[in-house]
């Protein structure tokens, strides 16, 4: 749990304000990289994968790098692998 805290909109300087108990729930945002290491692939495999339009990320920063959220990247593999097999095709 990481304490939060209130940012002044002028000088983004931290203000004393600190808020204990608040649960950080955002996911993690992986590079292509990281995520390709941890589902154990090539990057340029998930980079292909995006170009195909099969996977999503998260989000795309100003550069145009994709930001992964690990366990949206595993739910649309397996809703691609699901939808392969209604339609019949080997994986």
């Amino acid at each position: 749990m990481l304490p939060l805290f209130a940012v002044s909109t002028d000088n983004r300087r931290r203000v004393g304000t600190y808020c204990y108990g608040v649960p950080d729930e955002r996911p993690s945002l992986l590079t292509t990289a990281q995520l390709a290491r941890r589902l154990n692939i090539a990057a340029r495999t998930l980079q292909r994968w995006r170009q195909e339009g099969w996977i999503t990320p998260e989000l795309l920063t100003v550069g145009g790098q994709a930001r992964w959220v690990e366990a949206d990247v595993r739910a649309q593999l397996r809703a691609l692998a699901q939808r392969d097999r209604d339609d019949g095709v080997e994986t």
